[in-house]
């Protein structure tokens, strides 16, 4: 899992970009980026109904700060997958309360500027699997 590769957005941007992605939930404007990978990370988080996901990204939201940005994943910061393709992309690594004082990994990134797009929830020692 990338901790820091490529290049690093500034605390400023990083802020912006959580302010855009809560609001966007709070409207319930967000999608599911990478079914093939949240699927997996919802089943192995024991997340099996829709309303036990959706909370789930609520309060990951609710806990992730500024400070938890692990900078970007793939390196360039974008997207690959088709719904989201070209995205800037971030990925945030956190003790969650949530998750049981768990070490969590959640990307994201912001589908035509104001929809949040999930593409992975997960515990942060899985190997990053993402191929999008």
């Amino acid at each position: 899992m990338s901790k820091n590769s490529g290049e690093a957005l500034s605390p400023k941007q990083v802020e912006a970009f959580l302010r855009r992605a809560k609001q966007a939930f709070e409207r319930q404007d967000f999608i599911n980026a990478s079914p093939k990978h949240t699927s997996a990370d919802f089943w192995n988080l024991e997340l099996i109904t829709h309303e036990d996901q959706v909370k789930a990204i609520g309060q990951a939201l609710d806990e992730i700060r500024p400070e938890h940005y692990c900078g970007p994943n793939p390196p360039n910061h974008k997207s690959k997958e088709p719904k989201v393709k070209g995205a800037t992309m971030l990925q945030f690594v956190w003790k969650s309360a949530r998750f049981n004082d768990k070490e969590m990994c959640l990307k994201v990134c912001m589908a035509d500027r104001e929809r949040l797009a999930v593409l992975r929830i997960h515990e942060a020692y899985n190997p990053n699997q993402y191929d999008g």
